[in-house]
Formats: structure tokens, C-alpha cells, sequence
């Protein structure tokens, strides 16, 4: 009964999920960015870039990278959070997947191109895209829903 109580109840619980949802979504961070440093690889190859030259793309790729998942880490604990105060989590968490899923396949798919990935290996880049589009087109039908309904109870 007490709305204090109440809601700092609600703000815990609503870390606590965006902070769980955040570890999984970091460990899918972590295989993308391990995903683009075989990218960068096998474009160095594909490039024919001097082999002398590698170690230090490499450790160029490793040191941005890096900053990017952390960067990813704290943008999307932010969103969760805020997706869970907002009882959207769903909508939020299906933009981070979406974002993580079109992240991996283009950097499958860009060696694909080149013919480097196995044709059995072309059936999981096709899947993982098709669940990529169904999540975007989710989360912009799920907006789309939103400011339908912000504009019915708008007052004039």
C-alpha cells in the first residue's frame, strides 16, 4: 500500500532482469565479436593484405572491438532497464537480438560472397537472417502500435 515501497520494488526487480538479460546478451556479444575478428581474417586473406601487417590488424580489430561490446554492454543494460520500467521489455530485448542478429549475419554473409563459408554452413547464415528480419519487423510493427495508441489518448 505504500506507492514509495512500491515503487522502488518495481525499480529493483526491473534491474535485476535487465541486469540477467544483460549477461546473455554480452555472452551473444562476445560470439559476434568473435564472429568479426574471423571476418577481418578472412579478409586479410581475401585482400591479400602483407602478412607482416596482420598482427597489427589484428590487434587494432581486438582493441575496437572490445570497446564496442563494452560500449553494447552498458547501452543495452540501459535499455533493459528502461524497457522494464516501461513494461516493454519484450519490444527492447527483441531490438538488441535483431541488432546482434543482422551484426552476425554480415559478417558471415560478407565472406559468403567471396565463396569461403561451406555450402551446409549457407543454410544457418539463411536461418539466422530470416529470424533477424522477423525480429525487426516485430519491433516496428511494435512501434508502429505504440504511436497508434499515443495518438488515441492524446488530448487535443
Amino acid at each position: 500500500m505504500n506507492p514509495f515501497h512500491d515503487e522502488q520494488q518495481k525499480k529493483a526487480r526491473a534491474t535485476l532482469i535487465s541486469f540477467a538479460l544483460t549477461i546473455v546478451f554480452s555472452l551473444l556479444a562476445l560470439y559476434n565479436w568473435w564472429e568479426l575478428r574471423m571476418l577481418v581474417v578472412t579478409m586479410m586473406v581475401i585482400l591479400k593484405v602483407n602478412p607482416y601487417a596482420w598482427k597489427a590488424i589484428d590487434n587494432m580489430m581486438f582493441l575496437l572491438a572490445g570497446v564496442g561490446w563494452l560500449s553494447y554492454v552498458f547501452y543495452s543494460q540501459y535499455v533493459l532497464k528502461k524497457c522494464a520500467l516501461a513494461g516493454k521489455l519484450l519490444p527492447g530485448s527483441a531490438l538488441l537480438l535483431a541488432c546482434q542478429l543482422w551484426l552476425l549475419v554480415l559478417s558471415r554473409g560478407i565472406p559468403a560472397l567471396f565463396g569461403v563459408i561451406n555450402s551446409s554452413y549457407g543454410w544457418i547464415l539463411a536461418l539466422e537472417g530470416a529470424v533477424a528480419i522477423l525480429l525487426t519487423a516485430f519491433v516496428f510493427s511494435h512501434r508502429r502500435i505504440g504511436e497508434k495508441g499515443r495518438k488515441l489518448t492524446a488530448k487535443p
